[in-house]
């Protein structure tokens, strides 16, 4: 999680994860590309892979900057995190 949350930290997400008792959630600040997200959601999409990849698990997006959120969430299941390592 943290490499995961510097490497978009890096590129201007200013992401932060926090742990709860069953979850792991991926909180991101701030979208670089806001204005084009919100016409084309394809990049989000793109956001939602990409933030899977680097922690090689699934996730889920539960909140959306795009979709005029305060930020976007990202939760994984601690379950599905240790099913795949």
């Amino acid at each position: 999680m943290n490499r995961a949350a510097k490497f978009l930290s890096d590129r201007g997400y200013l992401a932060r994860w926090q742990q709860t008792h069953d979850e792991l959630l991926l909180n991101v600040c701030n979208c670089p590309y806001r204005q084009v997200a919100q016409a084309h959601r394809e990049v989000c999409d793109m956001d939602h892979a990409l933030i899977g990849a680097l922690l090689d698990a699934p996730l889920k997006m539960t909140r959306c900057i795009a979709h005029q959120d305060g930020q976007c969430q990202f939760v994984i299941s601690k379950k599905s995190l240790n099913s795949v390592k």
